[in-house]
């Protein structure tokens, strides 16, 4: 399908071929320009990474997700009665 609209290259990193182009930058100028603000790139294209900790409890099994601040409280209590520990 990405041949068909006229990209080229690796399919994991496609761009437009001449014939594309020409259609797409004949489409902006139809169109005209697009009214919001200028967009910068932040140049911050880390992913963030999760904040979650995983705690299980050692009696059944039982896993859940909490926060850093939660667990400088105290690990939590399962169902079951069994304290829960950090994996």
């Amino acid at each position: 399908m990405a041949l068909a609209v006229g990209l080229r290259g690796p399919m994991r990193s496609t761009t437009p071929g001449p014939e594309l182009a020409r259609r797409l930058n004949a489409l902006c100028a139809q169109i005209g320009p697009y009214p919001h603000a200028r967009l910068t790139d932040t140049g911050n294209a880390n992913k963030q990474g999760t904040r979650l900790r995983k705690v299980v409890c050692g009696g059944c099994g039982y896993a859940i997700y909490t926060t850093r601040l939660w667990l400088n409280v105290g690990t939590p209590t399962c169902v079951c009665g069994s304290r829960m520990s950090e994996v």
